[in-house]
């Protein structure tokens, strides 16, 4: 017969030491140099300062509309593909199917270039406040990025280098840009009182 083996009782482990703290920054560009990311950067950075510091809620309205509609496009499309008559027998169906699909494409391209336009954020209307817009813009190879925004008729903005929040590493400095962007809303409050 085999000796039974005895479990031997180890001393508890200590717990595993807390990670240190993250120094790295919220916001870092990856590359300085391409403007897009830069923007980007820059446009996450007003959006949150927006939800979180100044507790405004977005509106998905528009958007939940556009992915409604696209929806809608690509049922339209898999009916006129997959439809089970024959060609010449299907041809109503391809006209129709075909018909509705660059109907939503043209509303879409509508609600984007002139109900959406340049906005990085917009907000729901609030008891005392129309909702608030927010856009940006940075042309290409330039360095000064204009931030707007429009509540109801009053409209307030504000250009300045994107060097003015971003180190020479491409962290972005969120407490530059939150000034800035107090400064904005402080604007617009007056304007629109």
């Amino acid at each position: 017969m085999a000796p039974k083996s005895r479990a031997v009782a180890t001393p508890p482990s200590s717990p595993a030491p807390a990670p240190a703290p993250s120094t790295s920054p919220a916001f870092k560009v990856a590359n300085l140099y391409d403007g897009n990311t830069v923007k980007q950067t820059i446009d996450d950075a007003i959006v949150k300062y927006f939800m979180e510091s100044q507790l405004l809620v977005e509106d998905h309205f528009i958007s939940n509309t556009k992915i409604a509609m696209g929806t809608f496009a690509c049922i339209l499309a898999l009916i006129a593909q997959f439809y089970p008559l024959p060609f010449p027998q299907n041809k109503d169906i391809l006209i129709v199917c075909a018909g509705g699909y660059f109907v939503i494409m043209g509303i879409l391209q509508y609600i984007s270039s002139f109900q959406q336009k340049d906005y990085i954020l917009i907000t729901k209307k609030t008891d005392k406040n129309q909702p608030l817009k927010i856009a940006t813009s940075l042309p290409r190879f330039d360095d000064m990025m204009t931030i707007r925004l429009e509540q109801g008729t009053s409209e307030s903005s504000v250009q300045r280098s994107v060097s003015s929040w971003l180190d020479s590493t491409g962290v972005l400095h969120e407490d530059k840009l939150a000034r800035d962007l107090e400064d904005l809303r402080k604007k617009l409050t007056t304007k629109t009182n």
